[in-house]
This record gives C-alpha cells, sequence and structure tokens, in this order.
C-alpha cells in the first residue's frame, strides 16, 4: 500500500488552528458558546463600567458651542438640516454630528444624562462592530473577546462616550467600522452590493469627523493581513474612496486654516513638531499599557514657548527603536498590521500639522487603539490555546487585568460628572493654561472672584500671550474693586488687543467711578473712533459731557443718537432734562412725552414732564403727572403736589 502523502498546512490554518492538546481535551469552552451570548457578555461589561456617564452634565468645554449655545440644534427642520450640511461648527465639518445632536435634543431636551446615553449606545455599537472585525480578521473567538473588551472598557476611550463634544468620534467610528466589514465581506464575497455599501457608510463617517479620511489605506491593510494580493485589480477598487477622502480632507482643512485652528507653521519649527508628533506617539502607546494620569487636556510640553521635558528629546528615539522592533518581526503580519494600522489612523491627529493647542487627545486614539487590541487578543489567545496547563492563571490574569482597567473607566466616566471635576482632574495632572482659564471661568461665574483670579494669574505665569488673559484678570480685580491692578491688566490687554471696544468700555466704566472723567471722555471717544456706527457709545459720551457742564455738545450727541436709533427710550428722558435745563421747554415736553409713550409706566418720566409743565404754566397737568408718580411708588413731596394743586385752583 502506498504511503499517504502528508496534506500541505497553509500559514492561515497554523494560525488558526487550535493545539492538538486542546482539542485532546474536547475543545476549548468559548468554542462552545454562541456569538449572541460572547455580545451579550462583553456588551453588559462595556455598559457596566461606564454607566456613571449616565449621571454626568454638559461641560463648559466646547459643549456650548455644540449644543447648550447652539440654537440651531433646538429647531430640527429643513432650514436647519441644511445649514448642518453646508457650514462649519467649531471649526470643522461634521454635518451628521449636528443632525444627531439635534434628533437628541428633540428626545431628551437639553438634558445631559440623554445625550450621554446616545454616545454610550453608539460605544455599544462599536464594541460589537470591533468584536465582528476581530473574529473575521483573526478567526479565533478568544482573541476578538480580548479585543472587543479591550475597546469597550479602556479608560483611553472614556472621553469620547463620557464628554457630548466629542461625539463625533464614536459616531465616525461606527461608520468606520461597518464600512470595514462591509469591504471585507466585499473581498469574501466578490459581491459589489456590499462595495457599495462601504462606500455609502464611509461617506457617512467622512460626514462625522474628518478623521475618517484614512479609511482607503486600512483597507489595504485588511488585503495585507488577509494575505490577498495587492495588485492594481486592488487598488483601482479603492480609487473612488481615495478620491473622497481628498475631497473631504481639502474641505476639512481648508475651514481649519479659515477659523485659526491650524496653528502658524513658523509657531514650532519642523524639527520641533517632530519632536512633538513622537511624544504623542510614545504618550498614546505607554498610556494604552498603563492608562494613568489622563486627562480631558494635555498641554505642549512647554512653558514660555520653550520645551520643559526631556521625555521631548528623547521620543524620537524611542519611536526609532519601535520601528526597528517592527521590522525585525515583519514577518509576522498581524504585527506589522497592528503597527500600520495604529500609526495611519492616528497620523493626522499627532500634531506634524499643529492643530489647537492641546499636543494629543485621548479621543484621537479611539479607532487606533484597534490595531493595538488586536495585537493584544491575538497574542493573548496564541498563548492560551499553546499552553493548556496554564489557561486557568492566564484567566485569572486577565480576569484581574480586565477587572483593573474597568475600574479606572469607571473612576474616569465618574470624572465628567461636571466641568469642576473634570477641570479639577486635569490640573491635577497636567496644569495647563487652558484649563487654569476655563476653570478661572467657572469662578468668575459663580462670583468667586478670589479664585478666578488666582487662576488667571497662572495663566499669565504659563502663557502670558493667551488671548483674553490680560482682560479677564482685569475684570477679576474690577469686581474685587482693586482698580489699579484693573487699569493696569487693560492697558496689558489693549497692547495684545488694541482694537478691543469691550475693554475701552471697562476702562471707561472705571475712570467714571473714580469722577476722573476728562479720562473717561478720551476713553469714550476711543470707542466712537472705533466704533463710530453705535448709537450707545454717543450716549455714553452725552451723560458724561453733561456731567462735565458742555450742554451743547452733550446735546449734539443726544440729537445723533435719536437719528440713529429713534427707539432708544432712555435719550429721550436725557435730552427732555437737558432742553429743560436750557430752559427750551417746549422741546423739553415733547421728549418727555415721546418717553412716555414708549414707556408709559416710567413713573419718573412723569414726574419729569410734571416739572416741565409747572415751568409753562400748566399746573392741572403738572399735577396729574406728579399724582399718578406718587400713586405708582415714585417720591414726591406733598409740599410739591400742594404748590401744584393751588396753581390749579384745585
Amino acid at each position: 500500500m502506498a504511503k499517504q502523502k502528508k496534506p500541505v498546512t497553509t500559514e492561515k490554518e497554523v494560525r488558526t488552528a487550535p493545539p492538538a492538546a486542546v482539542q485532546a481535551q474536547g475543545g476549548l469552552f468559548i468554542d462552545r458558546v454562541s456569538n449572541a451570548k460572547i455580545m451579550v457578555f462583553i456588551l453588559l461589561a462595556t455598559a457596566l463600567c461606564l454607566v456613571p456617564v449616565l449621571q454626568n452634565e454638559f461641560l463648559s468645554f466646547d459643549d456650548p458651542s455644540y449644543v447648550t449655545d447652539n440654537p440651531l440644534i433646538q429647531h430640527l427642520g429643513l432650514s436647519s438640516i441644511k445649514q448642518f450640511f453646508t457650514r462649519q461648527f467649531v471649526s470643522t465639518y461634521q454635518p451628521l454630528v449636528m443632525l444627531s445632536y439635534a434628533i437628541e435634543f428633540k428626545l431628551f431636551g437639553m438634558n445631559g444624562p440623554g445625550f450621554h446615553f446616545f454616545s454610550l449606545l453608539v460605544h455599544l455599537a462599536n464594541v460589537a462592530l470591533v468584536y465582528l472585525l476581530a473574529e473575521r480578521l483573526l478567526k479565533d473567538r478568544i482573541a476578538a473577546v480580548v479585543t472587543a473588551l479591550l475597546f469597550g472598557i479602556h479608560p483611553l476611550h472614556v472621553e469620547s462616550v463620557a464628554w457630548v463634544a466629542s461625539q463625533k468620534d464614536v459616531l465616525y467610528a461606527c461608520f468606520f467600522l461597518a464600512s470595514s466589514l462591509c469591504y471585507l465581506r466585499f473581498v469574501s464575497d466578490n459581491n459589489k452590493k456590499y462595495y457599495l455599501l462601504a462606500m455609502v457608510l464611509f461617506v457617512l463617517s467622512l460626514l462625522s469627523k474628518a478623521q475618517a479620511v484614512v479609511l482607503p489605506v486600512v483597507f489595504l491593510l485588511f488585503d495585507y493581513l488577509q494575505g490577498r494580493k495587492i495588485d492594481g485589480k486592488a487598488i483601482i477598487e479603492k480609487v473612488p474612496f481615495f478620491a473622497l477622502s481628498l475631497i473631504f480632507g481639502i474641505v476639512a482643512f481648508a475651514m481649519q486654516t479659515k477659523t485659526g485652528a491650524v496653528q502658524d507653521f513658523s509657531y514650532f519649527p519642523f524639527y520641533e513638531r517632530v519632536m512633538f508628533a513622537c511624544y504623542g506617539f510614545v504618550c498614546y502607546l505607554l498610556q494604552t499599557l498603563v492608562p494613568i494620569k489622563l486627562s480631558i487636556f494635555y498641554p505642549y510640553p512647554e512653558t514660555l514657548d520653550k520645551i520643559n521635558s526631556v521625555f521631548v528629546y528623547v521620543a524620537p528615539v524611542v519611536v526609532a527603536a519601535l520601528a526597528v522592533v517592527v521590522v525585525k518581526f515583519r514577518k509576522s503580519r498581524i504585527v506589522v498590521f497592528a503597527a500600520l494600522f495604529f500609526c495611519i489612523t492616528i497620523a493626522l491627529v499627532i500634531q506634524l500639522i499643529p492643530v489647537g493647542t492641546a499636543v494629543r487627545a485621548d479621543r484621537y486614539s479611539y479607532v487606533s487603539l484597534i490595531g493595538i487590541f488586536l495585537l493584544a487578543g491575538y497574542g493573548f489567545a496564541r498563548l492560551y490555546e499553546r499552553r493548556p496547563a496554564q489557561q486557568k492563571t492566564f484567566t485569572a490574569v486577565a480576569g484581574l487585568y480586565f477587572i483593573i482597567i474597568g475600574g479606572l473607566t469607571f473612576s474616569r466616566a465618574a470624572v465628567f460628572k461636571d466641568s469642576m471635576s473634570v477641570y479639577n482632574n486635569a490640573l491635577e495632572n497636567y496644569p495647563s493654561f487652558m484649563i487654569y482659564n476655563n476653570r478661572g471661568v467657572i469662578f468668575f461665574n459663580n462670583k468667586q472672584y478670589k479664585e478666578a483670579l488666582a487662576d488667571f494669574q497662572e495663566v499669565e505665569k504659563i502663557k502670558p500671550a493667551f488671548p483674553n488673559i490680560w482682560y479677564n484678570s482685569g475684570y477679576a480685580y474690577q469686581q474685587l474693586g482693586n482698580m489699579p491692578k484693573a487699569l493696569a491688566d487693560y492697558a496689558e490687554a489693549l497692547k495684545k488687543d488694541p482694537k478691543n471696544l469691550d475693554i475701552y468700555t471697562k476702562i471707561q466704566t472705571i475712570h467714571t467711578g473714580q469722577n476722573n472723567l476728562p479720562a473717561a471722555l478720551d476713553d469714550a471717544n476711543k470707542i466712537i473712533e472705533l466704533k463710530p456706527d453705535v448709537a450707545e457709545a454717543y450716549y455714553t459720551r452725552a451723560e458724561l459731557l453733561g456731567r462735565m457742564g458742555k450742554a451743547k455738545e452733550a446735546m449734539a450727541d443726544l440729537d445723533r443718537v435719536i437719528a440713529m436709533k429713534p427707539d432708544f427710550v432712555e435719550v429721550y428722558n436725557d435730552r427732555g432734562i437737558a432742553n429743560s435745563m436750557a430752559g427750551n421747554y417746549e422741546q423739553a415736553l415733547k421728549d418727555f412725552d415721546k418717553m412716555i409713550q414708549l414707556r408709559p409706566n416710567d413713573w419718573n418720566a412723569h414726574f419729569n414732564r410734571s416739572l416741565t409743565l409747572k415751568a409753562l404754566g400748566r399746573y392741572g397737568d403738572a399735577y396729574n403727572d406728579a399724582l399718578l408718580a406718587k400713586n405708582n411708588g415714585r417720591q414726591v413731596p406733598d409740599q410739591y403736589l400742594e404748590e401744584l394743586r393751588k396753581g390749579a385752583g384745585r
């Protein structure tokens, strides 16, 4: 009998087939559990770790721009939907996110927990999609479970779920992952229906966040991992995807540049931008392994525009060493895939192109970490399946690890309960000018002016060029009654923003309160010079001129105010008084008549008209006005009323 030829075992079969020892024991327990039960377990674990988000409110950091101060989301209709798709919000083009906010407002009103509930639901959907993606790519349930659990409960993902302004990350990821699964189905079944569906989902992802532009490159990585030949055909089928990426990428960059979100490229020299990019890259990896000291804001490691951390200089060396490791393991497709997936999906947000004032952000890694988690899942599954005698130990260690990071996630989710909690946490870990300023504003709004001033002064130390900080501290000093310091800080603010009308207005208020009328008049003149079409500015100057005895100039300003704004009520009272003092009683009477016409219940105006009517000898009418004013709470001397009564012959 001829000897049978031993069948050839493919690389994929070597990777996915369980060891003989495992087969002899009847297979792994997980292989006897349905996908539905596995999914339910993962989703419940994720929901349990993130349940604190359901008690969280909105934050003062970006949430107002997106939601709480955005009237468009409160009126869901064709007009608002059109604006969602034709304009930018907070320097970005994300119409689906804005539409999502509008729908949530329709469902929950301006209720923070309602918005967080939606974010949690989308995150849970993403966890399910990651499980399906990992199972399809790795052909291993254990690897898929580990990958999905890491994605679901890792502390770095809390920010995307617990911060309403970061909802764009969970939304774009949902369509990103769904498109990926459709693409893989197209590759396996050669069914164009899935190709078209992948494209539609890709567009939806792009309409949620521009970071999705890297998806066509990720498709090439899927081809590589599955051993598919990357030839002309594979490239051509992705051309429409790349075209969409190019269009949306140009739109996103143009919007961020136009609104000033992209920093001047000369602000940081190129070599510094490379170092900061490496620094952020390494920090993402370190906090993936050890997820502690997380923050809503990670400032650039610099003070007064100078690098303040030696780790910035070390980071490029670490990145180079990691690249050497990947090259050494280049024969392992999963290692190369994981490394490239992470690098490609994080590349746009590691600040080689400087956008914003943070060097990195937890939310930026929401999709990128899938590559690392796939590698971790694959490695654990191989170790678990090849050492059956130690499986209980591996299970215990893995369980302990997931309990630890689940606890960290639960704690991190609770940090986002309100703005003050988030800012206090951020300042404990990374004192930064941005967060000191934001917390200072909260203190100020709560009338805690001393605490606000302390925070503003910290900003001045770290970033004296930070916009509005001198104005903020000046305003705090003003509220505390320290006018010399307020004026000094306002003067500093004017050096950086010499055309800021609000600063001149605050200075004018101080000068007026100090009875320094010449200085206040200079302030008023400057305001009118900068903004000559504001009626209120002329009205204020008229009041100052009146107090300085310059009645003619004051009257000219009051006439100008009425010409500019005929319904400006108060000006009629002031001009009436001025005319009355000048003996122009008939004109004064017209002014008081007009004021009372515009504001019938202004009893001061009735009393002032009474005085003018008396001067005109119309005692009866004067008595009626004075009595009406007195009966409605205006103090009117009885002697004056008696004088009018006698004059009227009553």
